[in-house]
């Protein structure tokens, strides 16, 4: 992300990018130039830490050909990736200082979203984990590939018996290393290709007049807007039911009154916020009731589904093959059978 704030900031400033865009070189000059120089920026100490453990592991016998073949391959392609998601981004705001903000939320927002929601309609329905479930974490880059990228290390045990005791004594002799699940990081490099051909086609069509704006795509604003004030209402809202009704309620579930309540107060401060970035100003709240409106109906109308359980998630009996645990809550206690 650093790079990608060093290649690209002449897109944030207005004279910055009008000098850019009036030099005798094409936007395809300047995109392949720049992308190419961000990559150079992380491949220069990476050939130097790189020579560094050639050397060490030659020094000590360790050197295996393969094994920094596939080291290569991991850091190419786990960079590729990341820069070009980078790169992606840079191209969605028109602001530096948005850059990390949007990148960092776009590679954490489903896990966010997965614990949120999850949180959410646990505490609505009868029944219902409320806890993270991980369906769509393969949309978070990072989570994903450190749950599920690893080192499988196989050693031998070797007994050997001292002459002078008698005694014996055991040692773990490394036998094997081999990489699990090597494959994915070449599926989200090949993702990376898709992120740098719509980070082209963003830049072609880019305004020079965004520089300066939170979203330089004009249809990504209502996105931005809208996605902002859910986040907040689905984030803030529980944060609000936390502090002022949850000690004040009787049972383990929302009531959803205040619950509703509070989604509106946060969904409210999120839209106006969203707003005022958008339009560098404070005064967006003239004519601004359509969009609120919208988002009051979408917080009661979330609220109610899972409050009246209307997609019949808590009537779902599972067929007994299907049960691996059972969680058994009365008297304050909670039972649990495997």
């Amino acid at each position: 992300i650093l790079c990608a704030m060093l290649v690209w900031s002449y897109l944030y400033n207005a004279r910055s990018v009008g000098l850019m865009h009036t030099l005798p070189i094409t936007r395809t000059g300047l995109f392949v130039t720049n992308f190419l120089s961000g990559m150079a920026m992380m491949l220069i100490p990476y050939a130097v830490t790189g020579l560094l453990c050639i050397l060490i592991s030659l020094a000590y016998g360790g050197f295996d050909a393969v094994s920094l073949l596939v080291t290569i391959l991991c850091v190419l392609g786990e960079s590729f990736f990341y820069f070009a998601s980078a790169t992606f981004v840079a191209f969605m705001v028109g602001n530096v200082f948005a850059l990390p903000a949007v990148y960092f939320l776009l590679h954490f927002l489903a896990v966010l979203l997965d614990w949120l929601l999850s949180m959410f309609a646990g505490n609505f329905i009868f029944g219902l984990d409320k806890w993270y479930s991980g369906v769509v974490e393969w949309l978070s880059p990072t989570v994903y590939l450190e749950n599920h990228v690893c080192v499988n290390s196989t050693y031998e045990t070797i007994t050997t018996q001292t002459s002078l005791t008698g005694a014996y004594s055991e040692t773990n002799r490394l036998t094997a290393v081999s990489m699990e699940n090597f494959w994915l990081i070449g599926v989200y490099a090949l993702v990376g290709v898709a992120f740098l051909a719509l980070a082209y086609v963003l830049y072609t069509r880019r305004r020079s007049e965004s520089a300066g704006d939170v979203v330089a795509v004009g249809w990504m604003k209502p996105v931005f807007r809208f996605g902002l004030a859910a986040l907040a209402a689905l984030l803030g809202g529980q944060a609000l039911y936390a502090l002022f009704w949850s000690n004040f309620q009787d049972g383990r579930y929302y009531d959803l009154l205040p619950m509703t309540v509070c989604m509106l107060v946060a969904g409210a401060i999120g839209y106006y916020a969203a707003s005022m970035l958008l339009a560098k100003s404070l005064r967006v709240f003239r004519g601004s009731w359509k969009g609120l409106a919208l988002v009051a109906a979408g917080c009661v109308a979330l609220c109610c589904v899972l409050r009246f359980d209307l997609l019949g998630v808590s009537r779902r009996v599972p067929e007994a093959s299907q049960v691996e645990k059972l969680e058994f809550y009365a008297a304050d206690n909670t039972y649990r059978l495997y």
